[in-house]
This record gives structure tokens, sequence and C-alpha cells, in this order.
């Protein structure tokens, strides 16, 4: 969880940094259908062809961005 902008709502916030800590350090310590949840989120929110986002198009932080 983190904080929203307005520095008072919690939100959820997922990032490939977390997936990549997380599988790397933490897979053998981790359910079946938790790593099975991580891996559908990288394949379905971050996957794009040959690339991988930071974060997905669903979050609020990445929706905002815009290349200038």
């Amino acid at each position: 969880m983190g904080k929203h902008a307005s520095q008072r709502t919690l939100v959820e916030m997922r990032h490939s940094y977390d997936f990549a800590t997380v599988s790397r350090f933490m897979a053998a310590d981790l359910p079946p259908t938790v790593r099975h949840e991580m891996v559908e989120f990288v394949q379905h929110e971050l996957l794009i062809e040959k690339w991988m986002r930071g974060q997905p198009m669903l979050d609020v932080a990445a929706a905002n961005f815009r290349w200038s």
C-alpha cells in the first residue's frame, strides 16, 4: 500500500520492481496461488510485445503519465 498524491488515502501500488524482488528472494516462501497471481499480473498488465511496463496502466500514477 502507498499513499495517494493527496497523502490522505492509502491505495494499492503494484510495480515491476515488486515482482522482480519478491520472485527472486521470496518465491519459495509463497503459496502456489500467490505465485500464480503474480505471474498473471505481469503477463496481463505489464508485458506488451517486447516491452515490460513498470506499472500497469490501471494504476492511477501510470494512467496519468504522459510522454513529453
